[in-house]
């Protein structure tokens, strides 16, 4: 997530381990929609602060501004072709990230996988 205010330039950034439990209901052979929810646990927070002047920008700890479990709930579709699987996804943030502030700060989502079937 980055953030940029009119004088400056502040840049935020968010590491968490997710965790996606996802359902899939096949519409036709190889071809899936696909829902669920996805826990998320805080494992960082930084803020990149530019300096001033000869002043060196420095990262900042903010992991105490944030909480330290986020919900989402993915939303998406798959296509499987051969051993190719093709998965797009949009996962919609439900917990406010921020402990005090702004109610619209949510983690979202869109992302796309491309996979490879292996035989064991």
């Amino acid at each position: 997530m980055g953030q940029t205010t009119g004088w400056d330039k502040n840049q935020v950034n968010l590491g968490y381990l997710n965790i996606p439990i996802v359902a899939n209901y096949y519409l036709a052979k190889g071809f899936a929609i696909k829902a669920g929810i996805q826990p998320g646990f805080l494992l960082s927070a930084k803020q990149k602060v530019d300096g001033i002047g000869n002043t060196p920008s420095e990262n900042i700890d903010i992991k105490d501004g944030y909480k330290s479990f986020d919900l989402s709930i993915p939303l998406g579709l798959s296509y499987e072709y051969e051993k190719a699987v093709f998965d797009l996804r949009y996962n919609l943030g439900v917990t406010k990230l921020n402990k005090e502030g702004d109610e619209s700060c949510k983690n979202s989502v869109i992302q796309f996988t491309v996979g490879y079937k292996f035989d064991l």
